[in-house]
C-alpha cells in the first residue's frame, strides 16, 4: 500500500503536532524533559518564529506521512550567514526507513545553496542513535561539550563537517 509522504515548511497549526513529535522522542531518554512553557516557547508559533526571530534563509520543515507529522528539520542562520542543522526528530514509527539521512541531505543541500562552506551543531549526549547517524554521513565529534543547565540537565556534543561541493 503505497503512503502519502509530504514535505513541507512548518505552519504555526504544527505547533502541537511537533511538541507531541519532540515530546515523545524525548521521553525515550532518561530525565529529558520537554518544558515548552519556559524554556522551549518557540514551539508555541513555530513559523513566526523561523520568520521572525531568525534570519534570512532559516527554514523549518516537516515530514507527513498519509497525514500525520512524524518528522521534522531545520537550518537557522546566524549574522554573519552561518548556518546549522536543527531540530531533527524523527517519531519511532517512521525510523529505519531513511528519512532521517533524507532530512540530513536536504539541509546540507540547502546550506550549500546558501553558500555555506562548512558548519557545526551541538547534540545532546544520550542521543547515540542520532550520533551513529552521523558519523554515517561524515560528520565528526569536534571535542568540544557544553553543559546547557536546563531542567533535563543537559549536555551535547558538538559535531562538524564540511559541506563539500
Amino acid at each position: 500500500m503505497a503512503q502519502d509522504i509530504v514535505l513541507r515548511p512548518v505552519r504555526d497549526s504544527d505547533s502541537q503536532a511537533l511538541i507531541e513529535l519532540i515530546g515523545s522522542c524525548y521521553s525515550e531518554y532518561v530525565n529529558c524533559i520537554l518544558d515548552v512553557e519556559t524554556e522551549e516557547q518557540w514551539l508555541k508559533a513555530l513559523a513566526s518564529y523561523y520568520e521572525k526571530v531568525s534570519r534570512i534563509g532559516s527554514v523549518l520543515w516537516v515530514v507527513e506521512i498519509d497525514s500525520r507529522l512524524c518528522a521534522c528539520i531545520g537550518v537557522k542562520f546566524d549574522e554573519s550567514g552561518r548556518g546549522e542543522p536543527k531540530t531533527l526528530y524523527v517519531a519511532k514509527y517512521a525510523r529505519k526507513k531513511g528519512l532521517a539521512t533524507f532530512l540530513m541531505a536536504l539541509v546540507e543541500n540547502y546550506a550549500r545553496f546558501q553558500g555555506v562552506k562548512s558548519w557545526s551543531f551541538w547534540s545532546d549526549t544520550r542521543f547515540e542513535d542520532a550520533h551513529r547517524l552521523y558519523k554515517k554521513l561524515g560528520y565528526m565529534k569536534t571535542g568540544r561539550t557544553r553543559m546547557l543547565r536546563d531542567i533535563s540537565d543537559s549536555a551535547e556534543f558538538e559535531f562538524a563537517k564540511v559541506l563539500s561541493v
